[in-house]
């Protein structure tokens, strides 16, 4: 079998088929596990350097502001021309974000909405979208994942293009949805296929964590070659029951729906950083550098995506850096913590567990709404607020309310909405998107 995947790779194929470029990607990006710290940093400025200079002479937002850019400065020196950016910047000038030489109609569009509750969306190439692909496949690979290992993949897309079916089947991929999860659910997929010892299990933390309570309370005993984790936050008591319930590893990964593949946990422990691919910045709340080893704001920039630049972006989570150790098995620097939003999980009647992107999946491409907050008052009820954007139309409340319901047995659970001026923030600066008054 891992014969066949390394002549048959699934990426080579689907890039002749969809005319990606996964498998090119790929191939260079595992390259650079192998670089030196210096040769890193080289590259991380160079390819900043390539970026701006892109940004200032072709993209609108960044046109108007007059920048110059000095090949002599250094990666702080550069960024600290720049604005500071944010959702809600590029949601009300979204036009001015990428050149108008684009065809829009010619990139992929990433949807994001998830962490602070504020639908928005970022486009990008085919290209440049293949870099990410290839950028999370080498996290996966970092864990001890080996190309043709099966998975079973918990996610957010309700349907499935065929690009990533084909992708599911030729990467041995079992995708299972990440929106609600129940009793019988739990069932089915941890019992209802053979669960080999080099099976890894993959999903949004909060997803991951309900299949192993879930597993616990039934008493159901399976052993996955590896646990990843993205999407939402890994908190301590998810990555110990985890780790319990399904005898294995938990690796987190880091990065958002902006098109930001920021790193993940190696299997040597580190928390390791794509410096070659991101760069972060630590500020404080007035955005002044702090020393390395310090929590603060975190403004990262995309070194990848040249049809829509994302430079410092305040992504609104809070993270500390580890200073560069050279004992470190790969030639990047690492994360020390990271503090996201606070998340809870919905309960319903019959068992249920809505995580997060149950919501976001909905939520994530409404664009009537600025902000929404779900609170769990009741088993059986749900206060949606919501804050209401310029375009806002009442009709709107209806439709969501029947995405959201449409896959719940009938009278599940009661949804209202309620109009607010603002959605108060958690300890990380982001909204709660979830609130339960059960817990």
């Amino acid at each position: 079998m891992k014969l066949y995947y390394r002549i048959f790779n699934p990426f080579f194929i689907s890039d002749i088929l969809f005319g990606t470029s996964i498998y090119k990607y790929h191939k260079r990006y595992k390259l650079e596990s192998f670089l030196s710290r210096s040769q890193v940093q080289e590259i991380q400025k160079e390819k900043l350097l390539e970026l701006v200079d892109y940004a200032v002479k072709n993209i609108p937002y960044y046109q108007n502001l007059d920048l110059k850019v000095e090949y002599t400065s250094s990666i702080d020196q550069l960024l600290s021309q720049f604005p500071i950016i944010n959702k809600k910047v590029i949601n009300d000038n979204i036009e001015q974000f990428y050149s108008n030489k684009q065809n829009i109609r010619n990139l992929n569009t990433l949807y994001s909405g998830g962490s602070s509750g504020k639908p928005g969306k970022v486009f990008i190439s085919k290209t440049d979208h293949s870099k990410l692909r290839a950028l999370i496949l080498i996290l996966w690979e970092r864990t001890g994942y080996k190309l043709g290992d099966p998975i079973i993949q918990l996610g957010m897309s309700r349907k499935r293009s065929l690009l990533k079916k084909l992708k599911d089947l030729t990467m041995n991929v079992t995708y299972e949805e990440a929106f609600k999860v129940n009793e019988e659910t739990v069932r089915r997929v941890l019992q209802g296929k053979e669960i080999t010892p080099n099976t890894c299990f993959i999903g949004y933390a909060s997803g991951l964590y309900e299949y192993a309570r879930i597993a616990k309370k039934l008493g159901i005993k399976v052993k996955f070659k590896s646990v990843i984790s993205l999407g939402d936050k890994m908190f301590d008591h998810y990555r110990v029951t985890i780790e319990d319930v399904f005898e294995t590893r938990v690796f987190d990964t880091y990065g958002s729906n902006e098109g930001f593949v920021v790193g993940g946990q190696h299997i040597d422990g580190h928390y390791y950083v794509n410096d070659t691919h991101v760069i972060l910045e630590i500020v404080d709340n007035n955005y002044n550098k702090l020393p390395v080893g310090e929590m603060g704001r975190l403004l990262i920039t995309s070194l990848d995506n040249f049809t829509m630049p994302l430079i410092r972006f305040d992504i609104g989570d809070i993270l500390a850096l580890n200073p560069y150790q050279d004992e470190s098995t790969l030639p990047f620097s690492t994360i020390k913590q990271i503090i996201g939003r606070d998340v809870d999980i919905i309960k319903t009647k019959n068992g249920y567990s809505l995580i997060v992107h149950f919501f976001t999946a909905v939520f994530g491409k409404i664009t009537e709404i600025e902000q929404f907050r779900v609170i769990q008052e009741t088993i059986e009820k749900l206060t949606v607020e919501i804050i209401p954007a310029l375009n806002f139309r009442e009709e709107i409340l209806n439709e969501i309310e029947t995405e959201l319901l449409k896959d719940l047995p009938l009278g599940e659970i009661n949804v209202q909405f309620k109009k607010v001026n603002n959605i108060p923030v958690s300890g990380s600066g982001k909204p709660q998107i979830l609130k339960s008054l059960l817990n």
